[in-house]
């Protein structure tokens, strides 16, 4: 039988699912990436040869490829556990629990069991060193949890208002006052209307044309007399008689003077 032939070996699996190649067919189909079936050809496998060390590191990469790390721990420490060392199996470990976070102590047993296996390891000494030094410093300070948008708009409450936070004022020192308030500027108030109101025709340095100056007359009723009348700023001053009807003029008044020489 070809271990090369993925058809020969689904068919001498599907005949014996008691065979020990099954972790040969579990990495062809990790290989090209069809993961739900090599899990299960290492699932029917381990319940035929549960202590089988190839089956279960061959399962492990499987679950780690998947993302299920804890799956993924658990059947590598069954590995630990199956009394025949497996190097990379034990690699595998180390990298499963440094992306879950695992204590130091529980690397530092990972470490010294490599390190017993294989005295020549180039890694094992050093990562023993170091975890060591870091459980002598005792544990350091927790990370911060960052708390993303959409966790941070779950927990504000729908009656929230801005003005509602509360600034904290540490003991001992003085309030911070308000912001002075902006003053609105003066409203601008007439005293004169626009019509009192006169510029020079050469504010602008043009001329401005008697059409556009004058206001158009308004047209006067029939029969109807208009009567203008100009107020005077002093009490004391009579009122000027009214204009002379238009088409008559008056003719000026003239005063002799006496004749004052001696006869």
């Amino acid at each position: 039988m070809d271990l090369t032939n993925r058809q020969e070996l689904e068919t001498y699996f599907a005949r014996h699912m008691d065979t020990v190649l099954f972790p040969v067919l579990a990495d062809q189909y990790l290989q090209s990436g069809d993961l739900e079936r090599a899990l299960k050809v290492c699932e029917i496998g381990l319940e035929y040869h549960p202590q089988h060390v190839d089956g279960l590191y061959l399962q492990a990469r499987v679950l780690k490829e998947m993302g299920r790390l804890d799956e993924a721990e658990k059947c590598l420490l069954s590995l630990q556990s199956a009394g025949q060392y497996h190097a990379r199996g034990m690699e595998l470990l180390v990298e499963v629990q440094r992306k879950l976070h695992r204590s130091p102590a529980a690397r530092l047993q990972v470490w010294k069991y490599i390190h017993q296996h294989c005295p020549t390891h180039p890694r094992a000494a050093a990562n023993i060193r170091r975890l060591k030094r870091q459980l002598a410093a005792g544990p350091g300070p927790k990370p911060k949890k960052r708390v993303t948008s959409s966790r941070w708009k779950q927990n504000i409450p729908e009656s929230f208002t801005p003005s509602a936070v509360s600034t904290s004022v540490a003991p001992g020192s003085e309030p911070a006052s308000p912001p002075p308030e902006e003053e609105s500027p003066p409203s601008f108030q007439a005293t004169r209307s626009a019509e009192e109101i006169e510029l020079p025709e050469d504010i602008l340095g043009v001329e401005a044309s008697p059409a556009e100056t004058s206001p158009a007359p308004e047209e006067e009723a029939p029969g109807e007399s208009v009567l203008r009348f100009r107020e005077e700023d002093t009490s004391d001053q009579e009122e000027s008689e009214p204009p002379a009807p238009e088409g008559k003029t008056e003719a000026p008044e003239l005063r002799l003077q006496e004749d004052t020489t001696p006869e």
